[in-house]
């Protein structure tokens, strides 16, 4: 058995009970093998995809035996309203991890903010007072 990720890309013109659907039948097709998942919710897309700009991304930790892998991308193609789907081997210094967790590393502090804010408007006074004196 190995490790991978599977990240799956909804239709976005779907309404929420449909992108429900094909999610509960992306996990029905996958049943004890998905061991973890995370739900990124609706996001902009940085290529058209499906003719829009915005996908619902899940992205699921799975262990499944690598013949598994060939079955179920073809499964997973014929998934009517699936607009992309992605495998991804997990080695074994790599851990799954979650949008959201990821989102907290990246967080400023209330501080950090702060001071942020008044370097900005350090360098807004720095930039108006050359401008006068030209």
């Amino acid at each position: 058995m190995n490790k991978y990720e599977l990240v799956i890309l909804v239709d976005s013109k779907l309404p929420q009970d449909w992108i429900n659907t094909v999610i509960s039948t992306v996990e029905w097709l996958f049943g004890a093998s998905v061991k973890d998942k995370d739900d990124m919710g609706m996001m902009d897309t940085y290529h058209e995809i499906a003719w829009a700009n915005r996908a619902y991304f899940v992205s699921y930790f799975l262990e499944l035996d690598p013949t598994a892998i060939v079955e179920n991308r073809k499964v997973l193609s014929l998934t009517k309203w699936l607009a992309r789907f992605f495998f991804y081997k997990i080695w074994k210094n790599e851990k799954f991890l979650k949008f959201k967790e990821i989102n907290k590393a990246f967080e400023l502090s209330e501080e950090e903010k702060q001071k942020q804010k008044n370097e900005k408007a350090f360098q807004d006074m720095d930039s108006a007072s050359k401008r006068k004196g030209k």
